[in-house]
């Protein structure tokens, strides 16, 4: 009994000290390190793994896969799992060399007759490797990878230069360099293949290929400490998001709920329709995506200062979660629907009482802003109920949150940084919210998007609709 309880103390006393030795190793590295730089390497020791592996990499498949890793922001697994993406790409694309071959599959399709309504993102993201790794890659891939130690490579570089390279900590530098450079966070996972269970924006982001071969052409001259990369950059084909729909159904959908509004027979008819446009304007305005009603309440809009208080996915409507400055058409839009309501007022209160009650609770804030009618009752608009608007005055079968994947590829289209357009979709980024207590941003800083989706509305001839 004594003998046991010996053992079980002296093993006790080691976790203590086991525990102690790592915590006081933590703190030497957070003296050391930036917190963001503690599990990342520095530019120092990747440049120290590229110069000593470049002598290797026809006689060591370990030093080949490890630089591939830090060239590709891959794991040493995912890319001995995935090396029949490594393709010789000698006159297509003008690399002269491997590349590494990623066919995103971010969204699927379900229904049929929605591709009409959609843009192609079909292309490809060729990631091209330096042409001395060429003899290399073609030794690796008649190999048998099953045999690779990387840990002997690691502690003899570690060893001999000081550095403390691992090879989570090598994987996920390409990463980490984007990051700092404000990089989207989509361009990011299209780059490093990653999927949208890892970053949502992914699900709303297309974006042309060649623009993607800019961003790696700089993570590769940044590596090699010189501007020897230039590459190709004539692909006109896009990738990510299948849900972004084309211009010409954007602009099919505007004008289909227009003609229905001014070609209305009854005042229902007429009102349902002119409701509808105002909530598609004002949602492709703010990219906004509702869980119950779409804005809420009247209060919610300031039209002094322009500004919307939405609440996304937060059911309770009477507190606010992010705020965005309306463009001016969706101002316009705004200012038209509520001198409607107060113009329609004394018309519609004589037809039921529900009615009168409900006018009565939009100034008052007591009931959401928009709403449908039907035989003179008051019906509230749920996910389900304005699909069926829709598809009644248009032949338009996307989802409510299709304004989403438009504006975030808009958006960068225009080289809107990726913090504001985090933003603007209710996206927390890095650190949280932009216009959080101690963030410098200010909702001044947003005026950029207002201007570009007035732009946006501009081109595709979509007008402020009047109620008359």
């Amino acid at each position: 009994m004594t003998h046991k309880k010996t053992s079980a103390s002296i093993s006790q006393h080691q976790k203590n000290i086991s525990d102690a030795n790592r915590r006081k190793k933590q703190s030497k590295k957070s003296n050391k390190y930036l917190i963001s730089n503690i599990d990342n390497i520095s530019i120092m020791e990747a440049r120290v793994l590229i110069e000593y592996s470049e002598y290797r990499l026809e006689s060591s498949n370990a030093c080949l896969v490890l630089l591939l890793s830090l060239l590709l922001g891959r794991t040493c697994s995912n890319i001995i799992d995935e090396r029949h993406k490594l393709k010789l790409d000698r006159n297509k694309s003008n690399f002269e060399g491997y590349v590494f071959v990623e066919y995103p599959d971010i969204t699927k399709i379900k229904k049929s007759e929605v591709s009409d309504n959609l843009e192609q993102s079909k292309g490809k993201v060729l990631l091209p490797l330096p042409k001395h790794m060429t003899k290399g890659i073609e030794k690796f891939l008649n190999s048998n990878p099953e045999d690779i130690n990387f840990n002997n490579v690691l502690k003899r570089i570690n060893n001999k230069f000081k550095t403390r390279l691992t090879t989570n900590r090598i994987s996920r530098y390409m990463t980490h360099w984007m990051v700092n450079q404000n990089i989207d966070s989509a361009n990011i996972g299209l780059i490093a293949g990653k999927s949208g269970d890892f970053i949502v924006s992914l699900y709303y982001y297309r974006v042309k290929v060649s623009k993607l071969l800019i961003i790696y052409e700089s993570f590769l001259n940044h590596l090699y400490n010189e501007s020897k990369f230039r590459f190709s950059k004539k692909s006109e084909l896009y990738v990510g998001s299948h849900l972004v729909p084309t211009n010409t159904a954007i602009q099919n959908l505007f004008t289909s709920i227009k003609n229905t509004h001014n070609g209305a027979c009854n005042q229902n008819d007429k009102h349902n329709a002119f409701v509808i446009y105002t909530i598609m304007l004002l949602f492709m305005a703010t990219g906004h995506r509702p869980v119950t009603d779409p804005f809420g309440f009247l209060k919610c809009f300031c039209l002094l200062t322009g500004r919307v208080y939405l609440n996304e996915k937060n059911i309770d409507k009477h507190h606010e979660h992010r705020i965005i400055p309306l463009c001016n058409t969706a101002q316009k839009q705004l200012q038209n629907y509520i001198k409607y309501i107060e113009e329609s007022k004394m018309k519609f209160m004589l037809l039921s009482k529900e009615l009168n009650h409900y006018f009565n609770g939009i100034q008052d804030s007591s009931m959401p802003l928009f709403f449908l009618i039907n035989n003179h009752k008051v019906i509230q608009i749920s996910e389900s109920t304005f699909e069926e608007q829709i598809s009644l005055e248009s032949k338009f079968y996307l989802k409510p949150n299709w304004q989403r994947h438009f504006l975030r590829s808009y958006l960068s289209t225009h080289n809107v940084k990726n913090n504001l357009i985090n933003t603007w979709l209710g996206h927390d980024g890095i650190g949280g919210n932009v216009l959080s207590k101690f963030s410098s941003t200010k909702i001044g800083d947003l005026s950029c998007i207002s201007e570009l989706i007035d732009k946006a509305f501009e081109d595709l001839k979509i007008p402020v609709l009047s109620h008359k």
